[in-house]
Order: C-alpha cells, then structure tokens, then sequence
C-alpha cells in the first residue's frame, strides 16, 4: 500500500509539472525543496547567468571591456591587463572549451573540475607543471568569482589541488657555443 500510494503521489507530481502552467517561480521553488532535501545539488532557471553556457561565461569573464570581474579588479587597484585576458581566453579555448562544449555554468560540478584537472595531467598533453597551472586557474578563477557573487550555489573549485613538480630545466651556453652562434651572419 506504502508503495502505490508515494507512486501516486509521484505520477501526480510529475503530471502536474508536466501540465500544469508553472512560471520560473514556481519552478525555482520547486527546485528549493529538492535541494533542501539534499536531492538536487544546484540548478538554473532560464535568464539566469548560471543557465548561461559555461563556454559563453568564460568568453565574457576573459573579455577585457565586458568583464564585471575586471571592472571589480580595476576598481580595486589591481593591474589587469588586455594581454593577460587573451592569454587566458587564449588557455580557455584551447583546454576547456573542447571540455565543456554544450554545458550550462550550474551544471557543472567539482567532480567535472577534478576530471579537467587530471586530464591536463596526462602525460600525453606533454605540459609542465608551470604551464597546467594557468590553463587550470584560467577556468577556476571564473568559477570561484561565480561563487562569490551567487552565480553558482556551490564552489565547486574548493579543495581542488595545484600541480607540482619542476619545470623544464633552462641551460646557459657555453663560452664556445655563445663565441660560435654570435660568429654565425644574421640578415635580421
């Protein structure tokens, strides 16, 4: 008996939403209550920055002239600069774009961010550590911003751990080799 009547309750439910006329308020507090109860981890209700692609975030949060984020930093004194911003969409399209192509900013979840992290990792990429990092930050740094400014319901970055490790080792030539590339004729 317990079991037919939490399925009719369900079918209800379920035929409500999917007949009833629900507006966006409806439907975020339905959302609510399944994330109060632990059922629903975060969601987006359309219009909202996080039903935003997560792609079209990061295009805008590395877009020197349309970034709140840069705004934000100007305003405080902190030097940010049009180089650093296309470096850092330059790192985005090339690393997570291809990742995260088609997913919305509240979907996201640390679980995803992790994996990103790893797959970067791979010996296969052949990258050092000194070069994971910015390709890491370049999503993470967008995603805590998020955060803070209630874009996202969780931090998904929390506890998400840097890479180590030495980076490639730079030479000094020899007095020879120096003697012998400066002998050689350069047209430029």
């Amino acid at each position: 008996p317990g079991q037919a009547r939490n399925a009719f309750t369900i079918a209800s439910v379920l035929a409500a939403v999917r007949t009833e006329d629900l507006t966006t308020s409806d439907a975020e507090r339905i959302a609510e209550a399944l994330k109060a109860r632990g059922l629903l981890l975060s969601y987006a209700t359309p219009g909202t920055q996080g039903a935003d692609l997560f792609t079209d975030f990061l295009t805008r949060f590395w877009t020197f002239d349309e970034s709140p984020y840069i705004v934000e930093k100007l305003a405080h004194g902190h030097r940010m600069t049009k180089e650093h911003c296309l470096h850092s969409l330059g790192r985005a399209r090339l690393h997570w774009f291809p990742v995260f192509k088609g997913k919305r900013l509240a979907e996201l979840t640390k679980a995803d961010i992790r994996a990103f992290s790893v797959l970067i990792a791979d010996e296969k990429h052949n990258l050092a550590p000194a070069t994971r990092n910015p390709i890491l930050l370049t999503g993470t740094a967008p995603l805590r911003w998020a955060y803070e400014n209630g874009l996202i319901a969780n931090d998904i970055t929390a506890g998400l751990v840097t890479y180590s490790g030495e980076g490639k080792k730079l030479g000094v030539l020899s007095p020879e080799a120096a003697k012998n590339l400066f002998a050689l004729h350069w047209d430029n």
